[in-house]
């Protein structure tokens, strides 16, 4: 796809949650991404589907990572950790992002890349991204990237179209 400057992006959910879980120096390269959108005026988009993932995955990693020991005051962190960090979560990326609706033409239009790509939740996002007239897809999925080079681009990618 040939676009004269990119108005809209969709932000697959791996790109967020680098972002919001601060995962390791992909937390900073979505920040320098982040800002190239604000500066050029770039619409962030995300799913609703992805913010259901960002709430079940930040406790699945909260769990992994905070195993409570014997003491009350231990046990009680943890459960106000899963009852807040999740909410905190969407709550950031409601803010950053305009958020995309999966309906029932989503869905159809999933079906038509089955052939291409064969992964439900990546079509999705590629489905909706086209319904919501994203410019691109940013993602740091190597197969998406490989199956749609021409709507989805790594987030090194565009930030460099972004700077350009």
């Amino acid at each position: 796809m040939t676009v004269d400057r990119v108005r809209r992006v969709l932000l697959d959910t791996n790109v967020l949650l680098d972002h919001l879980l601060q995962r390791d120096e992909r937390a900073d390269a979505v920040k320098r991404f982040m800002e190239c959108c604000v500066r050029r005026d770039v619409t962030m988009l995300c799913t609703a589907m992805s913010l259901k993932d960002i709430a079940y995955i930040s406790v699945a990693m909260i769990k992994r990572q905070c195993k409570p020991g014997d003491s009350e005051l231990e046990k009680a962190t943890l459960r106000m950790l899963i009852d807040s960090v999740p909410w905190r979560c969407i709550e950031q990326s409601r803010e950053l992002c305009e958020v995309v609706t999966v309906d029932q033409q989503t869905c159809d239009d999933v079906m038509t890349y089955r052939a291409r790509h064969n992964d439900f939740e990546d079509d999705l996002i590629i489905a909706a991204a086209r319904q919501a007239h994203a410019d691109y897809v940013v993602t740091s999925d190597a197969e998406m990237i490989e199956h749609f080079p021409e709507y989805c681009c790594s987030l090194q990618h565009m930030t460099m179209r972004l700077n350009d």
